[in-house]
């Protein structure tokens, strides 16, 4: 108990007792998770604050430096879809030599798979936005738009080929949400408004799609709920596996300890040991050794190229009852970041439009990557786009 009193006083009080960059790095993003669950009134490093007004045209902003963080940071952003509060700004050490890091990663990727993403650069209000794409050019099949979690790529969903296990036709569009360690733009909301609803929105209509099925994995969740609260008409039904808006992150020991060994010593044993422990459950959730080596390799680099600065995820709360789509929670029973439990309580309990909870045993937070789950979301929307097409026309 004493310890973590003592780790809560120094993530609550980092923002005047970690000013070094290398320190920064360390605990910016346990600083972002915990702020609004110990330290309310705090603030870290790389604050924007300011409004961006709608007034059409590309995104062409000034550049102010900022004292905080030695970075250029926007002083006027042309939007193009509704007002936004772009809050943050996370950016790469080494722009150059960081994404040919992950263009190579992605290379790496697309020979273990032997696959080839399109790609997608769209302009939207938080700058470039980057998505990747299979199967998009046959209309014939089912929509389906996936969001990441933090500190991942969409891409990190077929691991192990692990887009052919929905087992059903779809096109899919993985979107690499601003503010992550990937190729878009690192600008981003504040994260208690609905703006990261009406980017996504945006999202979707750059990409001509009316209407979809969208699928969100931890903070991803959070972004399919702000979009099914802004623009239900565009969401045929959401999935939310493990998602971090349905409680606060866990201030559990255990779970402490192993989100911040790979940020205050991040070597590949340390990030080993939070994928082993949190990310994963083996053996009944793991992937393979050479998927495996990819995703320690991205989590180091992100960690140590990546400047985060986004806020991270938080529970919803009331905000929740305002979700107008149908809701599908898939949920691992040993995910140490949001315990099973206390998510299904409060999805229960503020989703009016919650129509089925799936729990997976043995199954940790990383369950975007696990077969028997994505099986489950094929499985449902063939059922439901079925229905749909016996309903027939209104």
């Amino acid at each position: 108990m004493f310890i973590r009193k003592v780790l809560l006083q120094l993530l609550c009080h980092g923002n005047i007792l970690l000013k070094t960059n290398v320190l920064h790095n360390c605990f910016g993003e346990c600083l972002s998770i915990f702020e609004q669950r110990v330290c309310a009134a705090g603030q870290t490093g790389g604050n924007i604050g300011l409004r961006r007004q709608t007034i059409g045209g590309k995104h062409t902003p000034a550049l102010a430096e900022n004292t905080e963080l030695g970075h250029p940071i926007p002083l006027q952003r042309q939007a193009t879809c509704t007002n936004m509060d772009i809050r943050k700004h996370s950016f790469f050490k080494n722009p150059e030599q960081d994404l040919a890091w992950l263009e190579q990663w992605v290379a790496q990727l697309e020979r273990l798979n032997n696959r080839n993403y399109q790609r997608f650069s769209l302009d939207t209000t938080l700058g470039e936005t980057h998505v990747w794409g299979l199967h998009t050019d046959d209309p014939s099949r089912d929509t389906l738009v996936i969001f990441p979690g933090a500190r991942t790529t969409a891409l990190f969903w077929d691991f192990d080929q692990g887009l052919d296990h929905f087992d059903h036709p779809l096109r899919i569009f993985l979107v690499e949400t601003n503010g992550l360690p990937n190729f878009s733009d690192g600008y981003s909301p504040d994260i208690h408004s609905l703006d990261y609803g009406h980017w996504a929105a945006e999202v979707l209509d750059k990409l001509n799609i009316q209407q979809a099925y969208i699928a969100g994995a931890s903070f991803g969740g959070l972004i399919a709920m702000k979009l099914g609260i802004v623009h239900p008409e565009k969401v045929k039904a959401a999935f939310l596996l493990n998602p971090g808006c349905l409680q606060p992150f866990s201030l559990r020991l255990k779970n402490l300890y192993y989100n911040l060994l790979p940020l205050l010593f991040p070597k590949p044993r340390t990030v080993q040991k939070f994928l082993d422990q949190a990310v994963f459950c083996k053996p009944s959730h793991q992937l393979s050794a050479a998927a495996e080596k990819l995703i320690v390799a991205y989590e180091l680099f992100a960690i140590t190229r990546y400047q985060d600065n986004t806020q991270k995820p938080y529970y919803m709360d009331e905000q929740l009852s305002q979700v107008r789509v149908d809701t599908y929670l898939i949920e691992g029973d040993k995910d140490l970041l949001f315990p099973y439990e206390q998510s299904i309580r409060n999805a229960e309990a503020k989703i009016g439009t919650l129509k089925a909870v799936r729990v997976f045993p043995n199954v940790g937070h990383g369950i975007e990557t696990y077969e028997p789950a994505l099986r489950y979301v094929g499985q449902t929307i063939r059922e439901l786009s079925a229905g749909q097409s016996n309903a027939g026309p209104l």
